[in-house]
């Protein structure tokens, strides 16, 4: 007797809700790469390969209306936490060597969890009436395989589980990351949004707090947002809409408006499949229960996540070997040798993870020994640093010593007014010097990225240096960038993938009488691949003589002093002057340059940041010029 829809549904839900650890799911999340579809089977041991259609049914609404509307944010640090705030299943995900999204659910991991970085995941979601089956039965063929007792050739076609009811709904999600945020913050939003809350939920001062870190963030552009949905039609028009609003002012409620205004376009109608309870395929008296366990899934985690790491160096090397990336040319002969080296070894060590992930698939819950990440792993040289656009971050200087940007943020925001320096001494009275600094941090790695060569940039330049190789300082005519000379030879030692921070507090009015453009110091940080930490202080100016440097007219000079490089920043005078501001000079500075800086003005913060003139020169330094 074959069973009827209502009775095996119900029999197949009660039976299975309650997996073990040796249990397969009996509900899986939506995945870009799902094979499942209502009516259709599958196999637990191979969650990528699609069976054939087994079952006939007619579809059967279960409800009608909406079941559940969602608006949540929640802080992830880790692949997994990431996939659980999108609600992606995890077991199809493992079961993929390569995450390959569809055209609204696709993102980059790729340098998404730095140490002093924060993720955020704003999700809305919407679901409504789920469907089941009326009248199911098995096809002619799948009963006739049956009935001879050709169970394996039955499985193989037609799978051992079967998708009951499908969960319609609409999801959009946004993945909001701040780069180089304070350790304080990044405490205080892990323990109160680790979990995830809703966003209703949220307090008056987090909503703040969190309001206030993006817009900083986007101020000093180091904000970037992912865009993810289930499906549904102005998708690339609110693509636009989020890259528009990440460079407003703010920024969560503008994304919040963005993402509920495009979950509002959904319904019942236009809805798309969310998740599948599934049971047993119909047929099948016996089911196997041991191919699936919570320890199998995070060991096949462990081989798609080294799988995917190692297939984004090998995909770097191989760029870099063939000339098409620009580390090509920056390389020495040395390091290019101990690519190409490396080249064979890496392929050979994900041919071995392949192998073993499609083993570890098939294995039973008692029988993981083969589910390990295999040993050794090819040595991945230090030296192959992905390209890094500069971030900047404002923050105060007192006494030489660089607070942190949460700590600076009291004096900024200070109601009582006054220099920096003034509303300093309200709290340290014994301080001695203060500036406004701005941060610059970032790789340097070629020419291309930071000239512009391919994509001019007016006002900004670079020269790269060698030791005792770079001549010739001149600017070319008419776009002012700077001539990049580099010296041949063994004896020119590049190194030029190494991490610098640049601090300078900027100057930028031209008072009346006065030869001063913009000046500034800068404290400089260098750590080599060998750890080596060196620092350096420079202070210097943009008036006029002949021993001092002027680009295009009033100009800053920003000096990263590691032999590599030096930037050139372009500066409208066309700016406000308010009261002086103390400025920290070393004790080897120039009479003349000290005398001159005395007589600069300065605005108070934030006021020369509200210029537009200094916005968009903010801008052109902290654009990501090149994608790799």
């Amino acid at each position: 007797m074959k069973p009827t829809s209502t009775i095996w549904i119900l029999f197949s839900l009660l039976c299975f809700a309650q997996p073990s650890l040796a249990n397969d799911p009996t509900y899986y999340e939506f995945h870009p790469q799902s094979i499942m579809s209502l009516g259709l089977g599958f196999s637990v041991s191979d969650l990528t390969q699609a069976k054939s259609p087994c079952v006939e049914y007619v579809r059967h609404p279960l409800e009608t209306g909406s079941l559940s509307t969602e608006a949540t944010i929640r802080m992830v640090s880790n692949t997994q936490e990431l996939r659980e705030s999108l609600s992606m299943d995890a077991s199809v995900d493992v079961s993929y060597l390569m995450f390959k999204g569809s055209s609204h659910f696709s993102f980059s991991q790729e340098n998404l969890f730095s140490a002093k970085d924060i993720n955020f995941v704003l999700k809305f979601s919407n679901e409504y009436a789920r469907i089941g089956m009326q009248g199911l039965h098995l096809t002619q063929r799948a009963q006739m395989l049956l009935d001879k007792g050709d169970v394996a050739t039955f499985k193989s076609e037609c799978g051992t589980r079967l998708v009951l009811i499908e969960h319609r709904g609409a999801t959009v999600a946004a993945i909001v990351t701040l780069h180089e945020v304070d350790s304080t913050s990044r405490s205080q939003y892990a323990g109160s949004l680790s979990g995830g809350i809703n966003l209703g939920a949220l307090s008056g001062d987090m909503k703040a707090s969190i309001a206030g870190e993006m817009d900083r963030a986007a101020r000093d552009k180091r904000i970037s947002v992912q865009v993810v949905s289930t499906g549904g039609d102005g998708f690339g028009a609110l693509s636009t809409l989020v890259s528009q609003d990440v460079s407003g002012k703010d920024v969560f409620g503008s994304l919040q408006q963005a993402l509920g205004n495009y979950i509002k376009g959904f319904n019942n109608d236009n809805a798309a499949p969310i998740g599948f309870s599934v049971g047993p395929m119909l047929g099948l008296t016996e089911v196997d229960n041991d191919l699936w366990s919570l320890e199998k899934e995070r060991r096949l985690g462990l081989l798609v996540d080294e799988y995917r790491a190692d297939a984004i160096h090998q995909t770097e090397i191989d760029s870099i070997l063939a000339g098409r990336d620009p580390r090509a040319d920056l390389y020495s002969e040395t390091q290019l040798k101990e690519l190409k080296t490396l080249a064979v070894p890496l392929d050979d060590y994900m041919n071995r993870i392949s192998q073993i992930h499609s083993a570890c698939k098939g294995a039973t819950v008692s029988n993981l020994s083969i589910c390990r990440v295999p040993e050794p792993k090819p040595i991945i040289p230090k030296f192959l640093q992905p390209i890094s656009p500069l971030m900047g971050q404002w923050f105060i200087c007192v006494d030489g010593v660089a607070w942190s940007p949460l700590k600076s943020r009291t004096f900024f925001e200070d109601p009582g007014g006054g220099t920096i320096l003034e509303r300093v001494r309200r709290r340290l009275p014994n301080a001695k010097s203060a500036a406004v600094v701005f941060s610059v941090k970032g790789r340097i790695v070629d020419e291309e990225l930071l000239v512009g060569v391919g994509h001019p940039l007016e006002g900004f330049q670079v020269k790269v240096f060698y030791p005792d190789k770079t001549k010739g300082d001149a600017l070319v005519a008419g776009n002012a960038q700077m001539a990049l000379v580099v010296g041949s030879g063994d004896s020119v030692d590049v190194d030029p993938i190494r991490t610098a921070w640049a601090h300078a507090s900027f100057y930028h009015c031209l008072p009346p009488a006065s030869r001063v453009a913009s000046a500034f110091r800068i404290f400089v940080k260098v750590r080599d691949e060998f750890g080596q930490l060196e620092r350096f202080e420079i202070a210097t100016s943009t008036f006029s003589t002949s021993d001092s440097w002027q680009v295009g007219g009033p100009g800053l000079m920003v000096w990263l002093p590691i032999k590599e490089a030096q930037y050139y920043l372009k500066i409208d005078p066309k700016m406000p002057c308010h009261d002086a501001e103390e400025f920290y000079m070393g004790k080897d500075a120039n009479a003349d340059f000290k005398s001159a800086l005395d007589s600069a003005n300065i605005g108070p913060y934030p006021a020369y940041l509200s210029s537009p003139e200094f916005n968009e020169v903010i801008e052109r330094i902290l654009t990501k010029w090149y994608q790799p």
